[in-house]
C-alpha cells in the first residue's frame, strides 16, 4: 500500500515538473533586439501614453539593444503588447491584469494608473529590474539581451488604497520627477497639491503619472501593499 502510495504521489510530482517546464514563454526582445510592439488605442490618455513610454524605455535598457516601437496597431512578425483598459470584475481600483499567450501580451487595468503599474510590473517580474532609490543611480537590473513573458494570466489588486507620503520640508511646487517616478514604479499613489495642477509646467508630468490632486496639506503614511 505505502509502494503504491510512493509511486503515486512519485508519478503526481512528474507531471508536475513536466507541467512547469513546458509553460510557454513569449519574447519581448531576442539577443538585444525588440521583436515586440507596444500597441497603445488612439483613445489613449497620458498616463496610458507614459506607461507605454516606460515600458519601451527600460525594454531598451535592460536588454541592452533599442527599444520596441509604440504604434496604434500591431507590426507583421512582432509580437504585440496591448496596454488597454478591462472591466474583468476581478480588477479593482487600480489594479491590473497581465496576460499572455501566443496572440499577445495584455497589460490591462481597471483605470489608467493600473496600466501603469502593470507596465512596471512586467519590467520589475520579467526584466528584473528594481527602483532602489530616485535618480539612474538607484535603478539595479542585470542585463538582459532576451527578455521574455510566461504564458498565463496574473492579476493584482492593492492591498491598501493608500499608499502614499508627503515631501515636506521642500518647495511644493519643484518638480523632483525623479522621486516621483521612484514612489509610482514602487506602486504608491501619490497626490499633489491644487495649484500645481493648475502650472502648464508641471500638470502634464502630474497627469503622466496618475497624480492626483489634493485640496490640503498633511502627513499621509506610507502603505505599500503589493
Amino acid at each position: 500500500m505505502q509502494s503504491a502510495i510512493s509511486k503515486a504521489i512519485l508519478s503526481s510530482l512528474i507531471l508536475s515538473t513536466v507541467f512547469l517546464l513546458s509553460g510557454a514563454e513569449f519574447k519581448l526582445t531576442d539577443q538585444g533586439n525588440p521583436v515586440c510592439t507596444i500597441i497603445l488605442p488612439e483613445s489613449a490618455g497620458p498616463t496610458e501614453t507614459h506607461a507605454a513610454n516606460e515600458l519601451a524605455k527600460y525594454i531598451g535598457r535592460i536588454s541592452g539593444g533599442a527599444s520596441p516601437e509604440i504604434s496604434n496597431a500591431p507590426e507583421a512578425g512582432k509580437y504585440p503588447v496591448y496596454l488597454e483598459l478591462t472591466q474583468d470584475p476581478k480588477v479593482g481600483p487600480e489594479g491590473f491584469k497581465i496576460s499572455a499567450d501566443p496572440q499577445a501580451l495584455r497589460i490591462a487595468g481597471k483605470e489608467p494608473v493600473g496600466v501603469l503599474y502593470g507596465a512596471y510590473e512586467v519590467l520589475k517580474k520579467d526584466g528584473g529590474i528594481r527602483w532602489l532609490l530616485p535618480g539612474k543611480d538607484g535603478e539595479y537590473f542585470q542585463l538582459r539581451p532576451t527578455i521574455t513573458v510566461p504564458e498565463g494570466i496574473r492579476i493584482k489588486n492593492p492591498d491598501f488604497g493608500v499608499r502614499n507620503f508627503n515631501m515636506v520640508a521642500m518647495g511644493v511646487t519643484s518638480p523632483v520627477w525623479d522621486t516621483r517616478d521612484w514612489a509610482v514604479r514602487n506602486n504608491m499613489r501619490l497626490s499633489s497639491y491644487e495649484f500645481n495642477h493648475r502650472r502648464p509646467e508641471l500638470k502634464e508630468g502630474l497627469d503622466e503619472r496618475a497624480i492626483t490632486m489634493s485640496l490640503s496639506a498633511g502627513f499621509t503614511p506610507v502603505m505599500i501593499g503589493w
